[in-house]
């Protein structure tokens, strides 16, 4: 029951209007000991099959771990800077 209540108020933050002239919504997830990966890899799993979790603009998700922190960079700024983004870091 605690994992869905973490799933509902992450997902409510992507539903939440944007402040003043932001454009998307960016939010890092950063779980030091690992606990909710699964919970994170399970959402990221339905939106990539095609189910709309994030409200309004499409919402994507991406890991940021050693070795990859450039491309997730990368990715945010410059290969899809309109949608929101979910980022987990462990």
């Amino acid at each position: 029951m605690a994992e869905l209540d973490v799933r509902e108020r992450f997902l409510a933050r992507f539903a939440e209007p944007l402040p003043g002239a932001a454009r998307r919504r960016i939010v890092i997830w950063h779980d030091a000991d690992g606990e909710f990966e699964e919970a994170f890899d399970a959402m990221a799993a339905e939106a990539e099959a095609g189910a709309s979790l994030g409200g309004e603009r499409p919402l994507r998700f991406a890991k940021a771990e050693d070795g990859s922190l450039f491309a997730t960079k990368r990715l945010l700024a410059r290969e899809d800077a309109e949608s929101d983004f979910a980022v987990y870091r462990r």
